[in-house]
């Protein structure tokens, strides 16, 4: 029966994997069997066992349109690129805390129904701006909860016939009090549900799920992720990935070691980049609200504000409607149809925390903000530099914010990426495993441990040092408005105040002014 269920479940893993587990399942169970087979008839069937399993995975392997090739030293997965197929496929992977707006993560606590109100809403809009891109779009809704069959066919009726839909309910996991929990066996250590830790679950779906689709679009429930965002993550990514196929291996440029010979900068922040720093960069996006009340707002003063200049040309071309504007089904006082550019904000970083790069001439990403997360610790070949919004003296001297610092670092809600992009950062870039089982050297638990939720879905875990993939995410500033994306809970305005805020079109026009900054850098350089 193990090794029945074990078969059946290979197409539903990573392969190479799967195949090792089959193996090692076996094996394990014919060397805990061996000595209570009592007939001789029973022990010459092992032999037949094993062949079998190695005829099963031999037709797996075979059969699958992926295979495996050596690059640098790593496994990489081969596919077809996603602009060569008809349709792409996606996984869109939703998860769900709350079903009421009763308890904790900044819930409004009136016992407003939050499944009919927020969640699908933002799900169904989502799902239809996908379809309507030409994307073959199936979700999965983790739940934090168990709901009525009532509740599930709400959800159903939100979406497309064609719209694949499963249930992962009572998904929060059990594990130890990781904050008392020691290996000396502390009697105040505990088993019980690690509700933070169900933000990791969908990692479990994509690894389920990894062969069947294109794209992976992981996100919390109260996000609205449309088709413009997709699209553009996915020309992005072609981007990268073309300067990838020219890109040489080697050296950054100027680079120079820290102190403590682990760390290393570069000033340098133009030209050709190596392989190395291409591996690390992802499209980013940028958390953002829709300003409820001009009259709260009052002044621009209102809100956080910064010493750099605004140019005013760059600020009105800011584009509302990719991120925030919706369908009349979907608005409500709460979410208007269709707001303007000054009343789109933000909360997760600021023009000082900020860096831009200009992208090799060769592509047509041109100028990009640098958002923060990663550091310069790691493979010298690696490490990426940009002109910092204060490079011109904006701040009076204060010092960049840390690169981890939680008030700048730009908690996304979620992440996306391809088969290709996954498989690269789970067997090459990230320290220990993107997806499960997670590696003992750099998990506790297998994950279950202090690990937040924005570490898990907020995207932290692809883009910090400590245990994690740092990555480098960009956001183009002639696709800037496709970086935002809704939070159309709306709730953060209230909880956190204005004075935390900025807006997002004064974002805009202090990066073009950085951007003229660097540019006359470059030409003193030259």
């Amino acid at each position: 029966l193990k090794l029945r269920s074990t078969i059946n479940h290979c197409h539903q893993s990573l392969v190479l994997e799967t195949i090792g587990y089959n193996y090692q399942l076996l094996l394990d169970a014919m060397c805990r069997t061996w000595p209570s087979l009592s007939t001789s008839r029973s022990r010459r069937e092992w032999p037949f066992a094993l062949m079998f399993l190695f005829l099963v995975n031999f037709f797996f392997l075979c059969s699958t349109h992926l295979h495996w090739s050596e690059d640098r030293g790593g496994r990489r997965l081969q596919s077809e690129s996603i602009f060569e197929k008809e349709s792409t496929s996606i996984l869109y992977t939703v998860t769900s805390l709350a079903e009421y707006n009763t308890k904790g993560r900044s819930t409004i606590r009136d016992n407003s129904d939050r499944l009919q109100q927020t969640i699908i809403p933002a799900l169904a809009e989502g799902v239809k701006s996908m379809l309507s891109f030409g994307y073959r779009v199936d979700v999965v809704f983790i739940a934090g909860y168990n709901l009525l069959p009532q509740r599930k066919q709400l959800i159903r009726d939100s979406l497309p016939d064609q719209v694949k839909l499963e249930f992962w309910e009572d998904a929060i996991p059990l594990g130890y009090d990781a904050g008392s929990f020691t290996e000396g066996g502390d009697t105040k250590s505990r088993v019980g549900d690690r509700t933070v830790s169900l933000a990791r679950q969908h990692r479990f779906v994509v690894k389920d799920k990894f062969l069947e689709y294109d794209l992976f679009v992981n996100f919390e429930d109260d996000m609205l992720i449309k088709g413009d965002h997709v699209m553009h993550y996915l020309e992005v990514s072609e981007e990268i990935e073309e300067l990838k196929r020219s890109a040489v291996d080697g050296d950054v440029p100027e680079l120079k070691p820290g102190t403590d010979k682990k760390r290393f900068y570069t000033g340098r922040f133009h030209g050709n980049l190596t392989k190395g720093q291409l591996n690390r960069i992802i499209p980013g996006f940028i958390r953002a609200e829709v300003l409820l009340s001009e009259d709260n707002a009052g002044s621009s003063n209102s809100f956080r504000s910064f010493p750099v200049p605004i140019d005013n040309e760059s600020k009105s071309k800011l584009d509302p409607s990719p991120c925030c504007h919706v369908s009349k089904e979907f608005a409500s006082k709460a979410r208007p149809a269709a707001p303007s550019s000054s009343q789109i904000i933000f909360w997760e970083t600021s023009i000082m925390a900020l860096g831009i790069r200009q992208m090799p001439l060769s592509s047509d990403l041109g100028w990009v903000a640098m958002l923060r997360g990663p550091k310069s610790v790691g493979e010298p070949n690696t490490m990426l530099g940009d002109y910092w919004s204060g490079a011109d003296g904006y701040f009076s001297g204060n010092r960049r914010p840390a690169a981890d610092s939680r008030n700048f670092i730009n908690n996304q809600g979620g992440w996306m990426g391809t088969r290709q992009q996954i498989w690269t950062w789970h067997t090459e870039v990230c320290q220990g495993s993107f997806l499960p089982p997670f590696d003992v050297g750099h998990f506790r638990f297998d994950g279950l441990d202090l690990r937040d939720v924005e570490w898990w879905s907020g995207g932290l875990h692809l883009v910090t040092l400590r245990h994690a993939c740092n990555m480098q995410r960009i956001v183009t500033l002639e696709g800037f408005d496709r970086h935002l994306i809704y939070h159309t809970a709306n709730n953060k305005q209230s909880s956190k105040g204005l004075n935390h805020f900025s807006r997002a079109s004064d974002l805009l026009g202090q990066l073009r002014t950085v951007q003229k900054n660097a540019e006359r850098s470059i030409q003193g350089q030259d």
